[in-house]
């Protein structure tokens, strides 16, 4: 009997979806990445020593399209992080991430909601330890922003290899002269302009008040053979309405050895706070074992140093070694 009805059941869709020419138009992907490590973390600028378990930037989500004609789509995306450690995403079972409405055409791409600005994207391809503790740049810069009510157009191709995207994140909630927003900034936006071929990918940015900051960011990555990359991030930038200052950069590089991608990453960035600076040094190593497409095994150290000027050094250092399955 259950046989039987369950044939039932896929004869009646697979009718339903014949017979109505919108579902056909309908395109919708359910996706996924699961990725936990077991971490020995030492953090001297909290006091912090022992062994977690992490789920670095686990998540779920749902995007695809609906067709409205044959030149203009509407799109979407519902992605959220997932805390598969201890079920607790910033006191959430669920996080928002990239989350958007838009449409697409022949002109472009324009989505709004909450998303990450292009500075951020840009730097993506050099981040070789992107969601990882103590290793994904956001530890070293500024500019690495998710964005909440967020507007952003991105073109298509032209000159062959170029794209460009300009963002806008409006002052919500202001009830003064000031035009304040939910975040205590301004009026924000963030452009940039890439540029992609099969060897080189070369990006540059700029932000104006999007969290209270002023940047300029240049990225490149080049793909120097079938086995072997290196890239380069730098920015300067300044508080928008502050006198602090920073300056880095970042250097990382993979190599290939049939399953296994061999990584590192070196970076420094200087906050410069008028009467004294501080330097941060990152360092971080790891390698990458395929197991196969969508899973993956791997284990990686990072160092990030922090010297303020009066001769306070302080190292936080994580060894981890996790597991990720994309889906």
């Amino acid at each position: 009997m259950r046989i039987s009805n369950l044939a039932v059941t896929i004869a009646a869709l697979s009718g339903v979806a014949i017979a109505s020419p919108a579902l056909a138009e309908n395109d919708m992907t359910i996706y996924g990445k699961a990725n936990l490590s077991l971490n020995q973390v030492d953090l001297e600028t909290s006091g912090e020593d022992q062994w977690n378990l992490t789920s670095n930037a686990s998540r779920i989500g749902i995007k695809g399209s609906v067709a409205i004609n044959d030149d203009l789509k509407a799109i979407y995306k519902m992605e959220y992080e997932v805390a598969i450690d201890d079920g607790d995403a910033d006191g959430d079972e669920f996080k928002q991430r990239n989350i958007y409405v838009g449409l697409q055409g022949s002109w472009g791409t324009i989505i709004g909601g909450n998303h990450d600005t292009p500075t951020k994207l840009i730097g993506k391809p050099v981040d070789r330890f992107n969601d990882m503790q103590l290793g994904d740049i956001k530890n070293l810069l500024e500019g690495e922003n998710r964005e909440s009510n967020i507007v952003i157009y991105s073109s298509p191709k032209f000159a062959e290899n170029f794209t460009a995207s300009a963002a806008f994140i409006p002052g919500e909630d202001s009830d003064n002269s000031d035009n304040i927003t939910n975040d205590g900034l301004a009026d924000a936006t963030s452009i940039a302009l890439s540029y992609n071929s099969d060897r080189l990918y070369a990006a540059i940015a700029n932000d104006s008040e999007v969290d209270g900051w002023d940047l300029t960011r240049l990225a490149a990555d080049f793909t120097i053979n079938d086995v072997a990359k290196a890239g380069i991030i730098f920015q300067d930038g300044e508080e928008s309405d502050g006198d602090i200052e920073q300056t880095g950069f970042i250097v990382s590089g993979e190599y290939g050895i049939k399953k296994i991608v061999l990584k590192a990453q070196y970076g420094m960035s200087t906050y410069d706070f008028g009467s004294f600076d501080t330097d941060l040094t990152q360092i971080t190593f790891g390698a990458d074992y395929k197991l196969n497409k969508q899973v993956k095994v791997y284990s990686y150290y990072s160092m990030i140093e922090t010297d303020v000027e009066t001769d306070t050094t302080y190292d936080d250092t994580v060894l981890s070694a996790g597991i990720e399955v994309k889906f």
